[in-house]
């Protein structure tokens, strides 16, 4: 069962219901527009680690083979992570729960990440995607609560 066939006679939880189905389809949104973000960076990097039309990669202009080498890894990654967010996102859309729960174990994960790296940017981005899936959990467990939804 899912979160759109969901329906109480009871005003304040019919409420609380339709704010959890478009709180969740706003974060399934905004897991797409990262995910979209991510696979477009990562097809940038694989294209600058084979080579622009000019003949020098972008690799070999900042250092040779093992610039080359981190670019594609760099760009698996990003693909990676494009893919799997675009995924959690279109199932977040959709209302799946579960979607929820394994959205916001990627973003703990590529906060951290975000945060070794010094990108404070992208870190910005996760710890907002974070606590709008906490603010969705939240009206998750007040609904299972007043028994609106199953547990």
């Amino acid at each position: 069962m899912h979160a759109s066939e969901l329906q109480s006679d009871n005003p304040v939880i019919a409420k609380d219901l339709k704010a959890f189905r478009d709180q969740l389809v706003a974060l399934g949104a905004l897991w797409i527009v990262i995910g979209l973000l991510s696979g477009a960076l990562g097809v940038y990097l694989a294209t600058q680690a084979m080579g622009p039309a000019s003949g020098q990669t972008l690799g070999q202009g900042l250092g040779g083979a093992a610039a080359g080498v981190v670019l594609w890894m760099l760009s698996i990654v990003n693909i990676g992570y494009g893919v799997a967010s675009l995924a959690i996102g279109v199932l977040a859309c959709m209302k799946r729960v579960t979607a929820l729960r394994v959205g916001m174990v990627l973003n703990y994960f590529i906060l951290v990440i975000q945060v070794f790296a010094l990108n404070f940017c992208g870190a910005a981005i996760m710890v907002v995607a974070i606590l709008q899936a906490h603010r969705v959990l939240g009206l998750r467990k007040k609904l299972i609560a007043a028994r609106a939804l199953p547990a």
